[in-house]
């Protein structure tokens, strides 16, 4: 499975955050108009450590983005950024309980969490991409552990 898919899956079923209005997440795409989310890629060493078997441990950085309506309003903004708190929380709990994407076979997701604050990465006069990085890390099997 490619594991983009899984995490906008994974989000979109079980994000109790995310605004009911939306009509989906893209991936590496982020709509023109406010409330479109987005799961964007980030380049990192995927390989953590790797063991003689061949299996690794590895991470997976990503962009968790959404188009905002923002101004001089300052209710808006701090909403925005509220947003981003829960949704950082949320990946949090997540990884406390053990709930996560399903990789598919051969990987075990290890951990996921918010590296960085939700902040407004792109502003116009009307609107705001606000985004947070995360991270999820996982264990994937070698192959001659098949």
């Amino acid at each position: 499975m490619v594991i983009m898919k899984a995490l906008k899956d994974f989000i979109e079923n079980n994000c109790p955050c995310l605004n009911q209005y939306y009509e989906a997440i893209g991936v590496d795409y982020l709509g023109a108009d406010p409330t479109s989310y987005s799961i964007e890629s980030v380049p990192v060493e995927p390989i953590v450590k790797q063991y003689v078997d061949g299996s690794t441990l590895r991470q997976l950085d990503f962009v968790f983005a959404s188009r905002e309506a923002y101004g001089e309003e300052v209710r808006q903004n701090i909403e925005s950024l509220g947003f981003y708190e829960a949704f950082a929380a949320w990946l949090e709990e997540c990884s406390i309980k053990g709930i996560f994407p399903d990789l598919g076979e051969n990987r075990e997701v290890r951990s996921i969490k918010a590296l960085t604050n939700g902040y407004p990465f792109n502003t116009s006069v009307h609107d705001a991409k606000y985004q947070v990085q995360c991270r999820i890390g996982y264990y994937q099997k070698g192959k001659q552990n098949d």
